[in-house]
């Protein structure tokens, strides 16, 4: 959970002591000992998490400039009610940049131009762990299965994970909050 205040600029919110403890009940999954690469956003919060995996389990992280949140940084802080509102048209309006926020579908392009070949190289090897937001994953969630991207792809909450069988463009683990 983020560190969520109007008076700084969304792409510096850091974890909250709450989103600190949800990371550390991240931890103890048990899928880990598959996992050879991990692709982080560059914002602090990803980045947060991303750096305590590496220590626990010395797994490297490489930060990825197009996992980063939808553009919104226009607009700023919104009310929570309000950014859920523009989330969910997000999601259900993919080609529009609804409320002035980058649209869905530049999101998911850039996001999976950096996701594809990664699982590609990967290719059975190793898994491979996205850390990144909302409105990027659940793109990604959705088009890693060859699902039309609706408004069911949007997870509806903060600090949770899915696991993607890429290859077969399936659902091994439907979002879950940790």
């Amino acid at each position: 959970m983020p560190e969520v205040s109007a008076k700084v600029p969304v792409i510096d919110w850091s974890l909250s002591e709450r989103g600190v403890q949800a990371a550390q009940r991240l931890l103890e999954k048990d899928f880990w000992k598959s996992v050879g690469v991990i692709l982080s956003s560059p914002e602090p919060k990803a980045v947060t998490v991303a750096q305590m995996i590496e220590v626990k389990y010395d797994i490297q992280y490489s930060i990825e400039k197009d996992l980063r949140e939808i553009d919104r940084y226009d607009t700023g802080f919104l009310p929570f009610e309000e950014y859920r509102g523009v989330v969910s048209e997000t999601f259900k309006n993919i080609d529009t940049e609804v409320h002035g926020w980058e649209s869905g579908r530049s999101v998911l392009e850039r996001a999976m131009a950096v996701i594809s070949p990664r699982m590609k190289e990967a290719a059975k090897k190793y898994d491979v762990v996205c850390i990144s937001h909302e409105v990027v994953s659940g793109l990604v969630f959705c088009a890693a299965q060859g699902k039309k991207i609706t408004e069911v792809c949007d997870p509806k909450m903060i600090g949770c994970y899915s696991i993607i069988d890429w290859d077969q463009k399936s659902v091994e683990q439907q979002w879950v909050p940790y």
